[in-house]
């Protein structure tokens, strides 16, 4: 300690006669840090002086000048001198004679502050600061100078003066970072419940496990009585008290001596430790955590211990089933989960707690009810947790997905640590994040940036792995080889290491997933096949143990291999004996592996035809549950199998059920007779038609044969086919289709083939204007609605149809009776409908929403079945979904049930996108961005879109670049895209529609700060938008003179489409929803200097606020009063909109945030003055700042709240007070220093102007030390 001070005090020295002002200026970071660490005595009032600036604003003689004059405030200031510091020796007479000297010079040189209580405490500090009281004296009287012109440059310059103006315009917003301080949920506040109280608020209850406090001073006033009481020091990070006494200092003066209670709590807590840790059965330590787990010292430390020991018990098998009916295991759920909510569980604890609860789920349910209190507990500690404690957590996300998906909410911000720490983890914390990034990777995609850190560490660990780490790692290795290519370099070294391991020590599944990663691997990494000599030396001695998943993975991995590794067959008659006892516990998926194995085995190894009949058994019960890739490995073994195990034709009627377009029936009705006729049977996926003969069944009942009328109906149906495909223009289909629309043979082939042509023509833009006025239109309209009256459409044609209406929309007149009958049929038939149709219909429903309402009846239908088809989907379907999805989360909310599904698989498919379909997703990414599984996508999306952002039309650039800005908080990687989009942009602006150019300014503006090189779109941008300014909507108007507001300075040519936005705002400004409105405003009180002739437009808007003003959101309202504010003096009409913001402002006060309310709050100031009725809303407005206060106060400390409410002590008896004395007279002043130390070198002006602007307080975090070593100090805001 005594070197570490002898180092600072040299630094200080040294950078001392180097100049401060100059090592400040040329080196911040350094003289930061060191300022952090603590300043030491001899040096602060230099430092603190240098930072504020106080020479540059010194006047030679003027202090002396102020000292002559009297005022009206030196009765005041008289009364609080003794007031000040009254208990510090070091502040004598002398020191109360410079403060009142310098209050005194204070008010005569700013008469508008003059003197207000809590001032003595800023002057009074910077006495005590001071060299030594020598200074004081005559001599020393240039430094009481120094002094005033250190707390002038803190009132005057960086505005510490408006705590105690006049109406104290600054003391009515820092009970609004209590609401800041709400909403950010920081780290610091989350580690101790109590620690917005202890640091704002001086008050420190203590309650066992809160953190880093180190003694504050609490002022309370009960029933006439002051009650002093110095809190107990609680040890930095760890829950633990350290031993000391408490002074309480009664109304009568006397002091007594509180007992000292720390040191028993801790010899309770460390012998109940020791007592958890080594009870050798699960009934001895659930006895114990009977007896303790509600006791006060039950800590942190013993829930880590008591969940450890639990799981290994589980692990061991020695837990027995009917501990899920104790008592005691839900008490220390409970518990457990009020010290989360009382921020009391450290990282360790909290991530030894999550790993056992994966290990416990299956055997004790309870546990589930405390996984969300710990997912949001890992989620705070992520970054205090150790490599060992991340690797458990990431294991326990893989192990628990399934059963609790919530859980896979903290892999982003585990994985956001692990690569820092993948150098410190011992060889199983490598082997199971490997594991659980393969387990993870479709459910939780960002899992996949830390395999790279843990590729590079594994080889130079593989030495020291056990053979489960070795065959983990290989496993892992086989799953990612695709979406990590770098895990392949860990491959060598296990290979290298696995055959001296192999030999009798790996378990069954070892041998097993090493033989299935062997298949997987071969291909891309050979040195795979060096280990499976060895496993065929093992595996026929440990097949009878294999469950039959390994059986069957074994199998499938012999068919792949046995080319390259002959010696594999040699495995297949131990597997061929075990596999058909225990085929009945198999799943579809092993069922259809082995299956197809035996077909690809049956010629080089007959035995594994043997295990074909008790598969065959098997597999029609399963053939349901089988996903397409397993029967088509069906389809396939049928092929291959039939002539030497003919038993395998008895699954042919199971496979053929799951098999799409197999014959339907079609129901026509012909001139009063009956046809039934069965449709021709559509090969699987292929089209082809194969012959069948027609029956029909007349009226009178007789069959026949329909030899000649079914030819020539069939023949003419199939020429009109023909034709209608092969038109090339728009007007040779409707001379098609007005022939033939009304002729018998007309069937739902025609009307799909012909609405599908029509929708072609609208999309590749050839489609005639003039065609709305075709006759031909309302007979096929009219006859398709007759068709599905008498239920002639099959579901296919029906989803075709209501496609190609959405497409057409806008070209030809809608008919809104036949979208709702087309919705009902697809509604009725949605089970039938195959995934492009599913795809087609849920885009439609999302484009003709809003013409026709009804079509939202189909929507739940449709995405009952597309949870289950997502993972069938090709590319462009996905895409179709989610951007229909994202257009319909609010008419269908149900939509966004399927949003998981389909996040789960755009990612595996985004390599196949189109640009277009990479567009629509990245765009629905952001509309969607609120449902966290959404952004799973965006890492694979933007991989692709720069690769392609040269195909990309100018619609799907500006979609890009607009979803980009959106997404660029939540998914900071979808950055990278910007580049590559704005090198193609400038060169499509001139085909783009005012929506697309309205949008890319818009984002401009939005992404300025985070990707700079935006702003060289903006010349090009300025240059076409006022071209196209007369065709914009009101939406776009808005968004542009938005963004010019925001790139004013950045981006000057921006000013450039000025004067066409404000020659259409005007006539459009009754259009403009409330949003709009208040956006417009707020724009034009940011340009009304640099683009005068924006001042245009305030007129129209001030005539369309007042009646808008009631359906304004919170942020909307206070942007109009800022405006109106910045406005009055240049544009007075704009005082029209003031009492219609007035009466709504006090009702939605409490929805704003701090910035709201500090805009409302500085705009009252403003024009209380010009409209005087303002001020009606300061009740309103402090409401909410103590609304704020009580909230956090209720959270963090609900046994305080109840004192002051059974006192009735009001929040503003003591706010004011904390806040006029900056805290001073509240803390002790060893940590006041180390607090201003830390702060004033940041730059005064700076951390007060935060202040000013009700943004946030500085939050400290201070290590147990540094009250009295000056020890390190971390700013937290």
């Amino acid at each position: 300690m005594a070197d570490d001070k002898l180092r600072r005090q040299r630094l200080w020295k040294s950078m001392q006669q180097r100049g401060l002002q100059k090592f400040m200026h040329q080196r911040p970071g350094d003289f930061l840090r060191r300022a952090k660490k603590g300043i030491p005595a001899e040096y602060r009032a230099e430092v603190w002086k240098t930072a504020l600036k106080a020479d540059a604003h010194a006047k030679a003689g003027l202090y002396k000048e102020l000292q002559m004059a009297e005022n009206e405030f030196l009765h005041l200031i008289e009364i609080d001198i003794p007031r000040t510091f009254p208990e510090d020796p070091k502040f004598g007479p002398r020191q109360q004679e410079s403060l009142f000297r310098i209050l005194k010079a204070y008010a005569n040189l700013c008469p508008d502050v003059g003197y207000c209580q809590g001032m003595n405490f800023i002057v009074g500090l910077l006495l005590l600061v001071a060299p030594s009281p020598s200074h004081l004296t005559v001599g020393g009287f240039f430094c009481v100078q120094e002094t005033f012109w250190m707390f002038f440059s803190l009132m005057e310059c960086s505005h510490l003066n408006g705590f105690y103006r006049r109406q104290f315009p600054l003391l009515k917003r820092p009970a609004m970072c209590w609401a800041n301080l709400k909403s950010q949920k920081s780290r610091g506040f989350r580690r101790a419940g109590c620690g917005v109280a202890c640091w704002l608020a001086c008050i420190v209850c203590f309650q066992p496990g809160h953190l880093g406090y180190v003694g504050s001073t609490v002022h309370l006033c009960h029933r006439g009585a002051k009650l002093q009481t110095t809190t107990m020091l609680v040890r930095e990070r760890r829950g633990t008290l350290l031993p000391k006494t408490t002074d309480v200092k009664t109304a009568g003066g006397e002091r007594s001596k509180a007992s000292s209670f720390a040191s028993d709590g801790e010899k309770d807590a460390r012998r109940l430790t020791s007592q958890i840790k080594k009870v050798l059965t699960p009934a001895e330590l659930l006895g114990i955590l009977d007896e303790s787990v509600d006791a006060p010292y039950f800590n942190c430390f013993h829930v880590s211990a008591a969940y450890h020991r639990l799981a290994i018990f589980q692990r061991k098998g020695r837990l027995p089933s009917n501990y899920v009916d104790s008592a005691v295991l839900p008490k220390l759920h409970a518990r457990v989960e009020n010290m989360i909510k009382l921020r009391q569980m450290d990282a360790r604890a909290s991530a030894n707690a999550l790993w056992a609860m994966a290990v416990l789920l299956g055997a004790v349910p309870s546990a589930t009810t405390l996984i969300p209190a710990l997912l949001e507990d890992v989620l705070a500690e992520a970054s205090r947790m150790t490599a060992r404690h991340l690797s458990n957590c990431l294991w326990a996300a893989a192990d628990m997905k399934d059963l609790v998906p919530d859980v896979l909410k903290i892999v982003p911000a585990l994985v956001a640590h692990i690569p820092g720490k993948a150098g410190d983890m011992n060889c199983q914390d490598l082997s199971n994040c490997m594991w659980a990034s393969a387990q993870l990777k479709d459910a939780a995609p960002d899992v996949l940036k830390s395999v790279p850190a843990l590729a590079a560490q594994i080889p130079i660990n593989t030495s020291g792995m056990f053979e489960q780490d070795l065959s983990n790692c290989l496993w892992a290795s086989a799953h990612l080889k695709d979406l990590a290519p770098d895990v392949l370099k860990v491959v060598p070294e296990l290979v290298a290491h696995i055959p001296g391991k192999a030999a009798e020590i790996m378990i069954p599944q070892g041998f097993s997933n090493c033989l299935w990663a062997s298949a997987q691997l071969k291909d891309l990494a050979p040195d795979v096949l060096n280990v499976v000599p060895t496993l065929i030396a093992q595996i026929p001695s440990k097949a009878g143990d294999m469950n039959p998943q390994e059986l069957s993975n074994c199998l499938w991995a012999s068919a792949h291999l046995k080319d390259v590794a002959p010696d594999m067959l040699k495995v297949v008659p131990a597997l061929g004996s075990q596999i058909p006892g225990k085929a009945v516990d198999m799943n579809a998926q092993e069922l259809s592996n082995c299956l197809w194995a035996s077909a690809r085995l049956k010629d080089v190894a007959p035995d594994a035809v043997r295990v074909v009949p008790p598969l065959v058994a098997h597999i029609p019960g399963k053939a349901g549950q089988m996903i397409e890739k397993g029967l088509s490995q069906c389809r396939l073994a049928l092929e291959e199998l039939k002539d030497v195990a003919p038993e395998v034709l008895k699954i042919e009627p199971a496979i053929r059920a799951r098999t799409p377009y197999v014959g339907e029936t079609i129901h026509l009705c012909h001139r009063g007779a009956k046809l039934q006729t069965t449709t021709m049977l559509v090969r699987e996926r292929r089209g082809t038609l194969l012959p069948k003969t027609t029956d029909v069944k007349t009226a009178g009942g007789e069959r026949s044969k329909a030899s000649s009328f079914a030819s020539d109906g069939e023949k003419d149906a199939r020429r009109l086919t023909s034709q209608i495909k092969k038109v090339l223009t728009p007007a040779e289909l409707l001379g098609i289709l007005d022939e033939a629309v009304d002729a018998p043979y007309f069937n739902c082939f025609h009307v799909s083939a012909a609405y599908h042509r029509l929708a072609i023509f609208q999309q590749s833009g050839s489609l005639p204007r003039n065609c709305a006025e075709s006759t031909v239109l309302p007979r096929l309209n009219s006859q398709v609605e007759n068709m599905l009256m008498l239920e002639q459409l099959d579901a296919r044609a029906t989803a075709n149809v209501l496609w190609a209406l959405a497409v057409l929309l806008g070209a030809v007149p809608l008919v809104t009776s036949l979208i709702h009958d087309l919705a009902q049929d697809v509604q009725d038939k949605a089970s039938e409908l195959n995934t492009h149709d599913l795809s087609n219909c849920l885009w439609a429903s999302a484009k003709l929403k809003d013409v026709a309402p009804d079509v939202l009846n189909v929507v739940p239908a449709l995405i009952a079945q597309i949870r289950g088809k997502a993972g069938d989907m090709i590319p462009q379907q996905l895409s179709n979904c989610l951007w229909a999805s994202a257009h319909l989360k609010d008419d269908a909310p149900d939509v966004l049930d399927i949003v998981p599904a389909l996040a789960a698989h755009i990612p595996r498919k985004a390599s196949d996108m189109i640009p277009q379909a990479l567009s629509n997703c990245l765009w629905a990414s952001a509309h969607l961005k609120d449902d966290a599984d959404v952004l799973n996508v965006v890492p694979a999306l933007i991989a692709q879109i720069p690769g392609k952002a040269g195909d990309m039309i100018p619609q799907q650039l500006s979609n890009c670049l607009w979803a980009s800005a959106r997404l660029k908080d939540v998914a900071p990687d979808v950055l990278n895209v910007v580049p590559a989009l704005i090198a193609q942009i400038p060169g499509k602006l001139g085909e783009m529609v005012p929506q697309e150019l309205s949008n890319c300014l818009w984002a401009s503006a939005h992404l300025k700060d985070d990707a700079p090189d935006v702003l060289d779109i903006v010349p090009a941008l300025a240059a076409h938008i006022p071209r196209k300014a007369s065709d914009m909507i009101p939406q776009q108007l808005s968004n542009c003179l938005w963004a010019s507001a925001h790139l004013k300075e950045v981006a000057p040519d921006v000013l450039k489409v000025m004067p066409a936005l404000v020659a259409q705002i005007p006539g459009k400004a009754g259009d403009m929803i409330p949003q709009q409105l208040s956006n417009c405003l707020w724009a034009s009180a940011r340009l009304k200097d640099v683009a005068p002739d924006v001042l245009k437009v305030v007129s129209a808007l001030a005539a369309r606020l007042p009646s808008r003003a009631v359906d304004m959101k919170p942020q909307g309202l206070s942007n109009c009063l800022w405006a109106s504010a910045h406005l009055k003096d240049v544009a007075p009409d704009v005082l029209k909109v003031v009492p219609a913001l007035l009466a709504q402002i006090p009702g939605k006060a409490g929805q704003m945030t701090e910035i709201n309310l500090s805009q409302c709050r500085w705009a009252v100031e403003e024009l209380k003055d010009v409209a005087p009725e303002v001020l009606k809303i300061e009740a309103a407005l402090m409401a909410r700042y103590l609304w704020a206060f009580e909230e956090l106060l209720s959270t963090t400390l609900p046994e305080l709240q109840q004192h002051f409410l059974k006192e009735n002590l009001q929040h503003a008896v003591y706010l004011h007070q904390w806040f006029l004395t900056l805290f001073i007279s509240s803390l002790p002043l060893p940590m006041v220093l180390v607090f201003w130390d830390a702060a004033w070198p940041v730059g005064s002006a700076k951390q007060l102007d935060r202040w000013e602007e009700g943004i946030s307080l500085p939050v400290f975090e201070v290590s147990s030390t540094a009250v009295e070593s000056g020890g390190s100090i971390q700013l937290i805001n």
